[in-house]
């Protein structure tokens, strides 16, 4: 299912039902409005979502281009500086659930040894993890280590403010 036929089907028409719900309520209890001005109201709802989802969208979009543009050679960098300083991929990458559910891989650069999650998962002990890199520490401490989570935002699977 191509990602705009889901989002339409996920989220957009959950929001418009619930708009109709609403308005059949507020007739329920008599506080509503005649039917003329109830289907505009569903429309103008229908088109608000969508309008709304198409500028987070382009928000979203264009702000982290914007920043892989902008960050393209320190990133590199940054790469290559993580995979000359421990053994592994400078890239970090673990399956997350996004918004309604949806699974994705996040990226980020490496921070910790390979074999950090060799016992399974497990949150940092803080500053004084022992898997943690001494470059990965710099990383952390500057948060330079989210950068290509741009890339998870540009393919529409983050988003850089709120819910995807």
């Amino acid at each position: 299912m191509r990602k705009e036929t889901y989002y339409f089907f996920k989220v957009v028409l959950p929001d418009f039902l619930l708009t109709i719900m609403f308005i059949l309520l507020l007739n329920i209890l008599g506080l509503g409005v005649n039917s003329i001005n109830s289907i505009y109201v569903i429309f103008f709802a229908l088109v608000f979502t969508l309008i709304d989802y198409l500028i987070k969208r382009l928000f979203d979009f264009l702000l982290s281009l914007i920043g892989l543009i902008v960050c393209l050679i320190p990133m590199i960098i940054i790469a290559i500086i993580v995979k000359c300083t421990s053994k592994g991929p400078a890239l970090y990458k673990q399956k997350r659930l996004g918004y309604k559910g949806k699974e994705f891989t996040l990226i980020k650069f490496r921070s910790m040894r390979v074999d950090a999650e060799a016992n399974g998962a497990q949150w940092s002990q803080g500053d004084d993890d022992p898997r943690i890199t001494k470059i990965g520490r710099i990383l952390r401490k500057t948060r330079l280590d989210e950068l290509p989570q741009l890339i998870n935002i540009l393919l529409g699977q983050m988003s850089i403010v709120g819910p995807r």
